[in-house]
């Protein structure tokens, strides 16, 4: 199983989150080698000798349940890999599986960060540097630094039995369905507007085109969009 990362300059208007993404391509490929459960990368730029490269001293990737990936628009090497595990039962999909994390910048000796299941990343403004994340932990929905520190878990919301990211819009804000209520949560907490009530994914992106879409509630809260 392999994902790639992304290279990106992040060109940005004063104020809120208007920048505009250029050059956008793939700058590595990691992988999991099942027979040692290893991490690799592999440098996919033109020019650049496409020799893997160690990526954590991780030894039990032997099977990848998922996986995901996020890019650091400021830093390429601050990429993040982030996969699940089989957790003691040896099953992937059971409440048992153990998510980890590890940085692009990081060599064969550096250890894989323990994680939670992520659901948005979250960004500055400004430069587009990844601070932290939006995910699953146990029913409970908790903001986190980019590190998943134990001590920056912020619980911002709950869900019964689903939680779904559908989109992020332009201003950063992250539109969610919270057991088949869309809910908007913004990490950045700058004022508040109405949007309309959704249940899809379509909706949603109407939405977010909308001059009236929401930009926060609370320093790191869920709301329900409501009509005006």
């Amino acid at each position: 199983m392999a994902h790639a990362t992304y290279l990106a300059y992040y060109d940005m208007d004063l104020g809120a989150l208007t920048g505009l993404l250029a050059d956008r391509h793939t700058r590595h490929l990691v992988y999991a080698r099942t027979g040692d459960g290893s991490l690799w990368k592999v440098p996919a730029l033109r020019g650049e000798s496409p020799t893997p490269q160690r990526l954590s001293n991780e030894t039990g990737a032997t099977t990848v349940c998922a996986s995901s990936h996020e890019p650091d628009y400021a830093n390429p090497a601050n990429a993040r890999y982030l996969y699940r595990l089989p957790g003691p039962n040896g099953t992937c999909n059971n409440s048992d599986d153990v998510w980890r994390m590890v940085a692009l910048s990081m060599g064969a000796g550096d250890a894989p960060r323990d994680a939670r299941e992520p659901l948005a990343a979250r960004r500055d403004r400004q430069f587009g540097t990844l601070t932290g994340w939006l995910a699953k932990d146990n029913g409970d929905l908790v903001a986190y630094d980019a590190e998943f520190s134990a001590g920056s878990a912020q619980v911002v919301g709950s869900y019964a039995t689903t939680a779904l990211k559908l989109l992020e819009a332009p201003n950063g804000i992250v539109f969610l369905n919270i057991d088949g209520t869309l809910r908007a949560y913004d990490p950045h907490g700058a004022g508040r507007r109405p949007c309309r009530r959704r249940s899809t994914a379509r909706s949603a992106a109407s939405t977010a085109r909308s001059p009236t879409a929401p930009t926060s509630t609370s320093r790191t809260g869920l709301r329900s969009s409501r009509y005006r």
